[in-house]
Parts: structure tokens; C-alpha cells; sequence
């Protein structure tokens, strides 16, 4: 019972979270191969062979955070989370506490902390102790489990909420990288309504395409999704192609009777936040100017992406056709012959005009917007214009 009296005593010390404790040690020199020195903490007070990998893991992140916050003044609530997840896989207090203790013991070694820094020290001491005993004194010396779908995963992820625990209750296994997709369902055919979920408007669209997503990747792909859309996280680490991607948005277009476009970009875990804002404006820009149902590649959308970016550079584009703005005639002739590959056969077909009128359209097109149009970069500069005045008339 000491050991519980004890615990009761130093909770009290505890900084709030998110607070930075100053030990004061003042200590840079544990900083060097520190990888090395928490193995070593981690060996020297547990056989390594009486621990699987994920437990001497867990102990070593303890370790390290420890180091940390006496040696850097870094923040006691990231030791709390690494202790968590000692307790979550059931690594019994003993370890946990020895661990602790050694780690504490070499910063205060290096730098003779009880006699240059007697009050930072005892800081380090209680308020680490401190954190083990609140989270080993919870009911059975366990971390109380918790419902964790995989929705919160994504949730999570997406936010830059990564910690040692994040995934373990719901058993998904958090990856290095990510395929980030998102993704819109397009009205297509007529699906029974559904009561609004708590985090959007859920129904059997959505039902289905987290259905196909968890058939074509497992359980590890989590997805934050409504009937409009939303982002997929597929892990990167396991060697998943693009094409399979792509196969496998034609399969979730099926599964909800909707037509899918989508951006997909590649992404650390730890920078899936910016991610996910670039993959979903690439996929507005995707469209605003209609493009097909399909899978994109962000790299496949990133020159209109960038073309429709905020600044001086998109208002100079929008200006370029200004002088046909009230000419639908002269819009639609450069829109089509653009996208027929600068062929006016092709183009003529397409409008059913004859070449000649096509050749007079485009010649008043050039002349209007004072572009030469047997340059490439004159009509570079016409079809970015265009790109620029679809996307801002969507």
C-alpha cells in the first residue's frame, strides 16, 4: 500500500498538461546517440529476451521521454502518453518504475544534478514518479479501455494527433506514410436516405464505400467519409500502386451507385493535416473545371492547381480574356481546339463548323487578346488564362 500513499502525496506536483516543466539541469549532453543510450537504460534493468519487441520499444519511449524532460524541460504529458501505452499493452509497474529511476540517475550522473540543481532535480523526481503512479493507479494497474472506431483514427490523423496509443484500442496499425485521397461522390443514382451521422451526413453511400475500402485494403485504411465525400488514409508502407487506387475508386463508384473524382497524395503520417488541405483544394480545382470521373495523381492536377492559386499572377491570367468575355463564340472555339490538341479538323468536327470558320475565330481570338498563336507560348499563356477563367466562373 506504501507505494499508493506515496503517489497520493506527488500527484498534487503534477504540471498541468501541456505546461513545460524547467528542471533546471541545464543538460545538452545526453542529446548525442541517444537512440543507443535508451536501449542501453532499457537492457541494463530488463533481460532483453524476456520482452517481445513492442514491449522493449515501449519501455525505450519512456526512456527517451524522461531524457528529455530532464534534460530539455520537454513536456511531462508526452512521458504520460508513453506510459500509457506501457500500460495499455499490460507492461507490469516494476519495469515501467526501474526505467524511470535509470534514466533519471544517468542525467543526474552527467551533470551532478543533486549537487549543482538539488530543487530541479527533485522536480524531475516527482513529477515523473508522479506520472507513473497516476496513470498504474487506475483500476487493476490498467489503462481503462475506450471505443476507438476507425473514424476517430482518421479523425485523429488528419488533425496531427499522433500518439503512442493512437490505434491500439481499435487495433489498427498506425503507418509511416499514407496514401491521402480526397474524395467527392457525384450525384448519381438515388440511394434510400439515412438519419445524419454524428460527424456528417452518413448513409449507404458511405456505408458502402467504407465497406470496399476496408474489402480492398484491410483494416489498417481508415477513412473520415460522408455521403458528399471526404479523405481515405490508405498505408503507403505495404507497396500499394496507383493503378490499385484507381481500381479501387472505380469499385467504390459502383458500390454507391456515384461517380468518384478524386486526388490522391502520398504523405508522412506526421504531415497528413497540410496534406489533406492540398489533396482537397486540388480536388476543388478538379471540379470546377469538370474534369472527369476519375483518380488523379495530385502531381496530374498541380499546374492548375497552382494556376488557380491566390495572387498576382492568377488576376494577370484572368485579365487575358477579358476582350472575349462577351463573345461565347470565340470562348467555346478556343476552349474546343485547345482540347482537341490545336487540331482544326478535329475542332471543326467537334462544333460542326467548317475549317475555315474555325481559322476566322481563332485568328479573332489572337488578334482580340493580343497573343500570337503560331507561338507555343502564346498559347500557353491562352490556355492557363482559360483554366484560370473557368475555375473562377464555377
Amino acid at each position: 500500500m506504501m507505494p499508493i500513499d506515496i503517489a497520493d502525496q506527488t500527484v498534487d506536483w503534477l504540471p498541468p498538461t501541456g505546461d513545460h516543466a524547467d528542471p533546471g539541469f541545464g543538460c545538452r549532453a545526453l542529446d548525442a546517440d541517444r537512440d543507443f543510450h535508451v536501449r542501453t537504460i532499457v537492457d541494463s534493468v530488463v533481460a532483453k529476451d524476456a520482452l517481445v519487441p513492442r514491449e522493449f520499444s515501449a519501455l525505450a519511449d519512456v526512456a527517451e521521454h524522461v531524457l528529455r524532460f530532464a534534460s530539455d524541460g520537454d513536456r511531462s504529458d508526452r512521458l504520460q502518453r508513453a506510459v500509457e501505452h506501457c500500460a495499455l499493452i499490460e507492461i507490469d509497474l516494476e519495469p515501467v518504475l526501474a526505467v524511470v529511476v535509470r534514466a533519471i540517475e544517468d542525467v543526474a550522473i552527467e551533470q551532478d544534478a543533486p549537487g549543482e540543481h538539488p530543487e530541479g532535480f527533485l522536480r524531475v523526481i516527482r513529477t515523473a514518479t508522479a506520472v507513473v503512479a497516476q496513470v498504474y493507479r487506475q483500476p487493476h494497474t490498467r489503462v481503462p479501455r475506450r471505443s476507438e472506431t476507425p473514424q476517430d483514427v482518421a479523425a485523429a490523423l488528419l488533425r496531427g494527433e499522433v500518439s503512442p496509443t493512437l490505434g491500439l484500442f481499435g487495433q489498427i496499425a498506425i503507418a509511416g506514410s499514407y496514401w491521402l485521397i480526397a474524395v467527392r461522390m457525384r450525384a448519381g443514382r438515388a440511394l434510400a436516405p439515412t438519419r445524419p451521422g454524428p460527424r456528417g451526413t452518413a448513409g449507404p453511400a458511405t456505408a458502402s464505400a467504407l465497406a470496399e475500402l476496408r474489402s480492398c485494403f484491410g483494416p489498417n485504411a481508415v477513412a473520415l467519409l460522408a455521403d458528399a465525400g471526404g479523405s481515405i488514409l490508405v498505408p503507403a508502407d505495404s507497396g500499394i500502386t496507383r493503378a490499385e487506387l484507381a481500381a479501387f475508386i472505380g469499385r467504390m463508384g459502383a458500390a454507391t451507385g456515384k461517380p468518384v473524382v478524386a486526388v490522391a497524395l502520398r504523405s508522412a503520417t506526421d504531415a497528413l493535416a497540410a496534406a489533406d488541405e492540398q489533396a482537397h483544394a486540388a480536388l476543388e480545382v478538379a471540379e470546377r473545371l469538370s474534369r472527369p470521373n476519375r483518380l488523379y495523381d495530385f502531381s496530374e492536377m498541380a499546374i492548375d492547381y497552382q494556376l488557380t492559386r491566390p495572387g498576382p499572377a492568377r488576376d494577370a491570367l484572368a485579365g487575358v480574356l477579358e476582350p472575349i468575355e462577351e463573345l461565347p463564340d470565340l470562348l467555346e472555339t478556343l476552349r474546343a481546339y485547345l482540347h482537341h490538341g490545336q487540331d482544326r479538323r478535329r475542332t471543326a468536327r467537334a462544333l460542326h463548323l467548317h475549317p475555315n470558320s474555325i481559322d476566322y475565330r481563332l485568328r479573332r481570338v489572337y488578334q482580340l487578346t493580343a497573343t500570337d498563336g503560331l507561338d507555343p507560348a502564346g498559347l500557353w499563356k491562352l490556355r492557363s488564362a482559360l483554366t484560370v477563367r473557368d475555375f473562377l466562373h464555377a
